[in-house]
């Protein structure tokens, strides 16, 4: 879609921090986190985000267990416990999944955004989930 920022940042044409890429999906950092790491994993075909309703099931099945590579990645590269995942798609009208790093004593009960972080911010947090 023309409008649609996903798609926008798949073709390139605005920046993200990409922390894992597949020939069909792309995980980025949020530049809004409820907390440090959270990660928007995107399918880089455009799929409305009623996912119920437009994707096959293989296409469904592929983003999950793409989804399910990088919380594993997540854990593994920040110490989080476990990875909540929500799939709302109430803000962009594209096909994700937002991984939230849960931290051992950190708790925010509702997912409300914090302002924007900065992209040197970012960029430190994907360095420390890719190497």
């Amino acid at each position: 879609m023309k409008d649609c920022v996903f798609c926008k940042i798949v073709k390139n044409e605005i920046p993200s921090e990409k922390v894992m890429e597949d020939k069909d999906h792309l995980a980025i950092l949020s530049i809004t986190p409820v907390y440090d790491g959270m990660t928007v994993i995107l399918t880089k075909k455009h799929f409305d985000s009623y996912i119920y309703k437009t994707m096959a099931d293989e296409e469904l099945a592929k983003l999950h267990i793409f989804a399910k590579k990088v919380a594993v990645l997540l854990d593994q590269k920040l110490g989080s416990e476990r990875c909540i995942q929500i799939m709302e798609g109430l803000d962009v009208n594209h096909a994700h999944i937002k991984l939230f790093p849960k931290y051992k004593g950190v708790y925010k009960a509702n997912a409300e955004r914090e302002l924007p972080v900065d992209i040197t911010t970012l960029k430190k947090v994907a360095l420390k989930i890719k190497n």
